[in-house]
């Protein structure tokens, strides 16, 4: 919710009417590059986060199984209460996922992945949720529980995988 509030604020206070970002309010306030480019990100941020999990020990590149990094991937992280329902479709995540999303009633219903390479995931539910199930196609996936509730997965280049929420 303080994300909504700054969301709010941002569009309030320095936002014009075609949606750029300006510094001041004046009739003539410069154009704010940082607040454009920074403030889609910071919407996106909200819905989807991604980063690369950093490993305890080096890769070893003799190893044919040994990953260069473990992709996260964390689904509404910072949803408001203000957005109770909706969805976003082919949003990018690290290890080229694209992801869609739908929630309703402020918890995630469905989500869709798609790998362009394959590259081992954890996936974190949104907060008080846990993953029900995944599937690639009719069949249901394997995967590793975390103690906090994400899951650990390899993600198949040009497969789709659906995931349900509890």
């Amino acid at each position: 919710d303080a994300c909504h509030e700054n969301v709010l604020a941002l569009l309030r206070a320095s936002t014009r009417g075609n949606l750029f970002d300006v510094c001041g309010i004046k009739e003539n306030s410069p154009f704010q590059i940082d607040g454009n480019f920074g403030a889609p990100n910071g919407f996106i941020e909200m819905l989807l986060q991604s980063h690369a999990e950093t490993p305890l020990m080096p890769p070893d590149p003799s190893s044919p199984k040994s990953a260069a990094s473990t992709h996260v991937i964390r689904l509404l992280p910072a949803l408001p209460k203000a957005w109770p329902a909706g969805s976003f479709r082919g949003l990018r995540a690290r290890g080229t996922v694209e992801v869609d999303l739908e929630w309703n009633n402020g918890k995630a219903v469905s989500a869709v992945l798609r790998p362009s390479t394959t590259n081992t995931h954890v996936i974190a539910p949104p907060p008080q949720q846990k993953i029900a199930s995944i599937h690639a196609g009719p069949k249901p996936i394997t995967t590793e529980q975390n103690v906090d509730g994400s899951i650990r997965v390899q993600l198949m280049a040009g497969k789709t995988y659906k995931l349900a929420f509890a």
